[in-house]
């Protein structure tokens, strides 16, 4: 259920009371303020919570109180993800509102006398509802995931009702599953202090690389860096889901006589480095032709002879010297 908190804004209907039934919003420090009751605390309870503590405290001044609440405007999804993602981090989520009028409904010929009734009968006039972000929004937002992201293994951990036992809450969801399989199932609703951890996996998964690469949950392209022995040098646009051979050859190889520099700066400034032995046979995601990220940087030596000469003068480059990547190889 639905835990409320500083920001939301509720409706009560009081049934018996009609001068009593606004909108209440919930004050900083988690309060509203209610006729005859004055400031009551409401953070951390759900709507259902609340809704037995109000007519119980009304009993006092009403006969029979019945009441109904209702979330008017609930306040924005801020969330943590963590893990396996290209930009980890807080963020920050709104609600997606979809009003329905009556008005606009009305005002077309076309329009039933069953969507009015059922209008009439489930919401006010020009009423408006809100729907949370999903997960899916959220990962779409992260500027892609790592090649070693375990989309079968995401986990959420979310803030237990008092209800039901109070503490934290946790659950692993699949979603490869809505990718490859289309189970919306395992695209959850996010609430306000979820925290979201996307499991590593120490193999590449490339069947999920191959799923991601023409999904909409990651970026299009991504943007890598090559020089040496290729015609197109510089900073490159690419597929996302291109492999380090498929973008040498997208760069124009020339011939690959040399071995091949692969640089990827990963999370909290460290580096993985090493030099590749070029074997066109190297499986696509395999650590010979690792599936490229967002940031790769590529050198493509042209000989075994001085080659270490030739990186250095190429690192030395104004593109790359902000970086210090000139003494990566050092």
């Amino acid at each position: 259920e639905y835990i409320l908190d500083s920001g939301d804004v509720i409706y009560i209907n009081f049934e018996s009371v009609p001068i009593y039934s606004k909108a209440y919003s919930i004050d900083r420090e988690g309060y509203i303020d209610l006729p005859e009751i004055n400031f009551l605390l409401v953070k951390n309870k759900t709507i259902s919570e609340l809704e037995r503590i109000l007519i119980e405290k009304y009993k006092a001044f009403i006969f029979n109180p019945n009441l109904k609440i209702s979330l008017e405007k609930p306040r924005p999804v801020i969330v943590t993800l963590r893990g396996e993602v290209n930009t980890s981090g807080l963020y920050v989520l709104e609600n997606i509102k979809n009003k329905i009028s009556q008005n606009s409904i009305a005002g077309n010929s076309n329009a039933s006398n069953r969507v009015l009734s059922f209008i009439d009968q489930n919401q006010s006039k020009n009423e408006s509802q809100y729907f949370s972000p999903k997960l899916f929004d959220l990962i779409s937002r992260s500027n892609g995931l790592t090649s070693n992201a375990d989309l079968t293994k995401v986990i959420i951990i979310r803030k237990n009702p008092e209800t039901n036992g109070g503490g934290k809450v946790k659950t692993v969801v699949n979603l490869y599953n809505l990718i490859a399989n289309g189970d919306q199932s395992q695209n959850i609703e996010l609430r306000d202090g979820d925290d979201i951890f996307v499991s590593r996996s120490e193999e590449i998964l490339i069947k999920q690389l191959t799923a991601l690469s023409s999904s909409n949950l990651t970026p299009n392209q991504i943007s890598v860096f090559i020089n040496g022995n290729v015609i197109k040098k510089g900073s490159r646009k690419l597929p996302a889901g291109i492999s380090l051979y498929e973008a040498i050859a997208a760069s124009g190889e020339k011939s690959l006589k040399g071995n091949i520099e692969f640089i990827r700066l990963k999370k909290q400034g460290k580096t993985d480095k090493r030099i590749i032995r070029f074997n066109k046979k190297s499986i696509k995601g395999s650590p010979n032709n690792p599936v490229l990220v967002n940031g790769d940087i590529i050198f493509v030596r042209k000989n075994i002879i001085g080659q270490t000469t030739q990186a250095l003068s190429e690192y030395s480059s104004p593109f790359l010297k902000a970086y210090g990547l000139y003494r990566l190889f050092d």
